[in-house]
């Protein structure tokens, strides 16, 4: 937060500027929705608002997006070790109908100050917001994980802090080795992945593969280990192990019936 600049002009010459800087104040808080229209809930832990235009407006796709959003959180709390998830708890959750004039699907905001300047209510700072419903309905059917990649950006965020000298040392080996500058996406096309972008974005892309399934190779966590075991062994650290990660009885099945 900026400290306050101090001014060594005269106060009659400093009223215009207050007067103007009050106005903007009033402009910007009005343009936001206050709190009261947003209906609260929780869903497996996680504090829920969903904005009443949505729900008034597109019953249907709001009935959609809570049913699905019920299916990510309960994906994550099954794979996410008890540690984290209990961090990941703390991430509140809001559902817009088409906030989407920066972001097209879903985002974690980090930032007061960027929301502030960027047309975002800044009490939805160190959040998560689905800021368009229909898309998140339809993104979702590409990349089933998209929610667990927002909590790893507040996980970053929150709790391992943005500079992580370990994340930003795994992005910049990633970046070095060329490795992922084609890799398969799920349409069978070669693409740059992704995460190569920053550190928070590799952090975030190869959290989706570790705990789910990603859009882009390596799309698992077998397929991770297997191809980056440096990053899998960083993930596995952070995160810990993933309960079923190695499920004997599952092994044993396959390995007695091939």
């Amino acid at each position: 937060m900026k400290k306050p600049t101090r001014h060594h002009r005269r106060d009659v010459e400093m009223f215009p500027f207050v007067a103007i800087t009050i106005a903007a104040t009033f402009a910007s808080a009005a343009q936001y929705a206050p709190r009261s229209q947003y209906v609260p809930s929780e869903m497996h832990g996680w504090k829920i608002y969903v904005h009443r235009r949505l729900i008034e407006q597109d019953v249907e796709v709001y009935e959609q997006t809570m049913k699905l959003l019920d299916v990510k959180l309960h994906d994550i709390q099954r794979v996410v070790p008890a540690e984290p998830l209990r961090e990941l708890r703390k991430v509140p959750l809001w559902v817009e109908a088409d906030n989407d004039h920066e972001f097209p699907c879903i985002c974690y905001h980090f930032s007061k100050r960027w929301m502030a300047q960027n047309g975002f209510n800044p009490i939805k700072v160190d959040s998560i917001e689905i800021c368009n419903a229909s898309r998140f309905l339809r993104w979702t059917h590409a990349q089933p994980w998209i929610v667990m990649h927002e909590m790893a950006h507040a996980y970053h965020h929150r709790f391992l802090g943005r500079n992580d000298v370990r994340i930003k040392r795994a992005h910049r080996r990633a970046l070095k080795s060329k490795r992922y500058d084609s890799v398969l996406r799920y349409t069978g096309n070669n693409v740059r992945y992704y995460g190569l972008k920053n550190a928070r974005e590799f952090f975030a892309e190869m959290t989706e593969s570790y705990f789910g399934v990603n859009d882009f190779f390596p799309f698992n966590r077998g397929e991770l280990r297997q191809y980056d075991a440096s990053t899998y062994q960083l993930l596995r650290s952070i995160w810990g192990e993933p309960p079923g990660a190695t499920n004997q009885d599952d092994l044993d099945f396959y390995e007695t019936s091939s």
